[in-house]
């Protein structure tokens, strides 16, 4: 499965917007503001992408869609 595609749908889940909105280098405040509710979505949608819990200090580094994706990648996806 694609990377990109994969982080850019759970963006999407957690933002509820669309995902052609999502620029593939783009900054996740940049695509749309980010509160604890829409941060915790986007937690619980990499785990269950990479089917088991990511490192606390991996998710708080988290600025962009490339930060996404490079999260999946190193857990597994």
């Amino acid at each position: 499965m694609n990377p990109i595609l994969v982080a850019k749908n759970i963006i999407s889940k957690s933002l509820f917007i669309p995902v052609e909105k999502i620029p593939d280098n783009g900054s996740l405040n940049d695509i749309q503001p980010m509160d604890s509710l829409s941060f915790e979505g986007l937690v619980i949608g990499i785990e269950q992408a990479v089917g088991h819990e990511v490192d606390i200090m991996e998710l708080l580094e988290l600025r962009s869609v490339e930060d996404v994706v490079n999260v999946l990648k190193r857990n597994g996806l």
